[in-house]
């Protein structure tokens, strides 16, 4: 109704020389203020919440699913064939913008295609990861993942159809909608045995890991440090090349890829992106390099426990605080805030600095309010942000493809910035102008004024 009063309006107060147009989310506010104000429970928390965005319906009358797996009952009374609007779940968090970003820009990646075969083994491997992963609990998992890789690929063949139906396409999109999928079917955490027996197996390395780097010098350790950062960036199951050079890396005692081995793939410097040096120059001052230190985290396993902790450990050595942050609900193999919380805790059970940075509150550790293998600063947990505004975060490290290139290659920060990454991916890396598995090593100081 609004609409069509707006468009009148427009034509006849123009005398027909003008059209009203609309953008994609036509009356979104204003639907959304009228859903929340009809909700009874109307606290001061339930105002703060967020719902995420649903990036898998279009403007067009395109059916949702034909076939839709009812993974949400409490949404929706099958008796009476009423919803129950005060049980669709929000965020349990409150969202915000991330007040330090200068220029977010979580949609840096705009693609037209994808190579139908990344997409068909990516569907295919997340599809046999659903199954297992309820295998053993569920008799209908195999259905489900049946039916989910079918929806995904109807919804490929929507976007070939109609690129801009569900807005700019971006990579971000097909994660996105890749996760809201697997969630629609109900899988919740699809990876979680491939991530249970990856973690045991780094856990079982930190100490000889550790021990290496106590070995080298300042400068040999500092870069060693970056190299097990971006060793444990392959670490990645959400990018086919990178699941075929993980299935056939060799495995270690737990059946997950040898970490030395990977590390020994890593590519050598000069890199695609290599701001290595002035990255030196900047920490190799005496004393603490920085105030405090916040670490997006991107992969469990050998990425956040031989890559990223010792990395912050460098850092925690020298006096910094450190904050590290992580997902606040499951994609792909991307490490959750609860599940850093256990691995973190365990590991204090016998290292000691580990152990007194967090009790002391040196190292702190969050979600990000993420529910997707990407990262949006316009969509930050509040708590977050209020921890890095409380502590005067002076240095952001956004590690992983997905956050660091897809989403955030050029996003702007009003502090210090290092952005890490390898290319895992043959479309990324012919479209940044270099070869699969090229560094991306992207340090970015924000310049002072004098």
């Amino acid at each position: 109704m609004s609409i069509q009063v707006i468009t009148y309006a427009v034509r006849f107060w123009s005398g027909g020389e003008y059209k009203a147009l609309f953008l994609r989310h036509e009356g979104y506010l204003g639907a959304v203020g009228a859903f929340l104000k009809t909700c009874k429970n109307n606290n001061s928390t339930e105002r703060k919440a967020l719902w995420s965005e649903n990036y898998v319906v279009s403007s067009s009358n395109t059916p949702f699913s034909d076939n839709p797996f009812e993974s949400k009952p409490y949404a929706t009374n099958h008796s009476k064939g009423e919803t129950d609007f005060n049980k669709v779940p929000p965020h349990d968090l409150s969202i915000v913008n991330f007040s330090v970003g200068k220029v977010p820009n979580p949609k840096h990646l705009i693609i037209a295609q994808k190579a139908e075969e990344s997409k068909s083994t990516l569907k295919k491997y997340h599809r046999a990861k659903a199954e297992e992963s309820q295998s053993d609990t569920l008799s209908d998992a195999s259905d489900r993942s049946h039916q989910f890789a079918e929806r995904y690929k109807r919804f490929l063949r929507e976007l070939s159809a109609d690129p801009s139906g569900r807005g700019v396409l971006t990579v971000r999109c097909l994660l996105s909608a890749q996760q809201h999928f697997l969630r629609e079917y109900g899988f919740g955490d699809v990876f979680c045995l491939q991530k249970r027996f990856e973690n045991r197996g780094a856990l079982s390395a930190l100490m000889d890991r550790l021990g290496e780097l106590s070995k080298l010098d300042w400068s040999n350790r500092q870069l060693s440090l970056i190299e097990g950062l971006l060793a444990g960036n392959m670490f990645d199951w959400g990018a086919a090349e990178a699941i075929q050079f993980l299935k056939e890396a060799p495995k270690n005692k737990f059946g997950a890829a040898d970490f030395h081995v990977i590390l020994d793939k890593v590519q050598s410097r000069p890199w695609l992106v290599d701001n290595y040096d002035n990255w030196i120059d900047r920490i190799s001052v005496s004393g603490s390099p920085y105030r405090c230190i916040l670490i997006f985290c991107d992969n469990s396993g050998a990425d956040i426990i031989l890559g990223v902790l010792p990395f912050a450990m460098e850092f925690l050595n020298r006096g910094c605080k450190v904050i590290m942050a992580a997902n606040s609900s499951p994609a792909i193999n991307d490490i959750t805030y609860q599940e850093l919380e256990l691995l973190l805790h365990m590991i204090a059970s016998f290292e000691p600095l580990i152990a007194e940075s967090l009790n002391n509150g040196q190292l702190m550790l969050a979600e990000n309010g993420q529910t997707s293998p990407c990262l949006d600063f316009r969509l930050i947990a509040s708590s977050l942000v209020q921890l890095a505004e409380r502590e005067q975060v002076d240095l952001i490290v956004i590690e992983g493809m997905g956050r660091a290139i897809h989403c955030n290659l050029n996003a702007k920060f009003t502090v210090d910035t290092l952005k890490i990454a390898v290319i895992k991916n043959s479309w990324l890396a012919r479209r940044l102008g270099g070869q699969l598995y090229g560094v991306i090593f992207k340090f970015e100081p924000v310049l002072k004024s004098r």
